[in-house]
């Protein structure tokens, strides 16, 4: 499994412990200073472990091709895809809980993360393989 793979679940196990256990703590708390979690758990839970899940496994999984991008650069460019899809979902959430008003560094944070897929779609592109017709009479 390569190394990227590895960051990409266990960065995804790592937000889906945040998203069952800060609520939890929330409300024993009763803390309103934490009541951004309620907002933000299903974006915790779609792109915190959803999606860096299938990230990590689409990439360890996916097979290499001859034209696909050498392995160093892909893995790379992996953890730079990473590093944008965390930074991006930790931005996210610092400003809505220290300037829920902040609608610029949202937007910053939403364009990070959306580098980040891109970025994920240019490695993994030439991974996969161009449908072959079916031949006349074939099932």
């Amino acid at each position: 499994m390569p190394q990227v793979s590895r960051y990409f679940i266990f960065s995804s196990f790592a937000w889906l412990l945040l998203y069952t256990g800060l609520p939890l703590v929330a409300g024993m708390a009763e803390s309103p200073a934490l009541d951004y979690l309620a907002a933000m758990s299903l974006h915790m839970f779609t792109l915190g472990f959803l999606t860096q899940m299938i990230l990590g496994v689409a990439l360890w999984m996916f097979p290499r091709s001859k034209k696909a991008m050498p392995r160093e650069r892909a893995e790379m460019l992996g953890v730079v895809a990473f590093i944008l899809l965390n930074s991006g979902l930790l931005l996210r959430h610092a400003v809505y809980f220290l300037a829920p008003g902040g609608a610029g560094w949202q937007a910053i944070a939403g364009i990070t993360q959306f580098s980040a897929l891109l970025l994920f779609t240019a490695i993994i592109w030439d991974r996969m393989q161009p449908l072959k017709p079916k031949r006349a009479g074939a099932n």
